[in-house]
């Protein structure tokens, strides 16, 4: 993207943007993209920054919108959307008239050296309240992921963490054995050669990223 300050008298403050994609799940959302920085003066009457960008677009993948996110605070926060006009290359732009950025909603950052070499493949997977859960590799035997809710293989969160955001944690036991085994009923059960764990929420109905709860439930181990 590019950022153009017009319409001040004198540039005072440096504004800084990156955009996303949203696909047509409008779940699934790319990492931002590199940034881009204008100097201008927003507080001044008729001060505004436009950001432009090159939309793409194939079948393969399609984009649905482009979300915007305005620095602040060492953080981008969401300033807006605008709607991608359809497939191929178009122009696309928004205006920031000193919108105050959403920093409860940030680019998502992905995970992308997980789960995807040898010793890093899982043995276990399965799917418990709209995630699909992956655990027992040879490097992190007790550790399980989850993906970003309602989505098969997106492993992206946020800052600060969103209830829906992927979910990774380690089973602290006495000894450590691998998750052979992941059961969805209920409640979720992980079962390891010398003990059988129940993955619960605490506070809240669904699992999130800050309600996860793991209890031992036996100690006789599956095959």
């Amino acid at each position: 993207p590019t950022a153009t300050a017009s319409g001040h008298t004198a540039g005072k403050y440096d504004y800084t943007y990156v955009i996303t994609a949203v696909g047509v799940d409008e779940i699934t959302e790319s990492s931002a993209s590199s940034p881009t920085t204008a100097n201008g003066n927003l507080l001044e009457t008729g001060g505004i920054v436009t950001i432009a960008w090159n939309g793409t677009n194939t079948s393969s993948y399609p984009i649905v919108r482009y979300n915007v996110y305005k620095l602040q605070g060492g953080l981008f926060g969401y300033i807006g959307s605008v709607a991608n006009p359809g497939f191929g290359t178009n122009n696309t732009s928004i205006i920031d008239d000193n919108i105050l950025p959403d920093l409860s909603k940030t680019p998502p950052y992905w995970e992308t050296d997980i789960l995807n070499s040898t010793n890093n493949y899982p043995q276990a997977v399965s799917y418990h309240e709209q995630r699909r859960a992956f655990a027992g590799t040879n490097n992190d035997p007790q550790k399980i992921w989850f993906t970003k809710s309602g989505t098969e293989s997106n492993m992206s969160y946020s800052l600060p963490i969103n209830d829906d955001d992927r979910i990774a944690f380690k089973v602290a036991a006495r000894e450590a054995n691998t998750i052979l085994h992941i059961v969805p009923l209920t409640e979720l059960l992980l079962l390891t050669s010398s003990a059988e764990w129940r993955v619960t929420s605490v506070n809240t109905d669904a699992l999130t990223p800050t309600s996860i709860s793991v209890r031992p439930q036996s100690y006789v181990g599956s095959s």
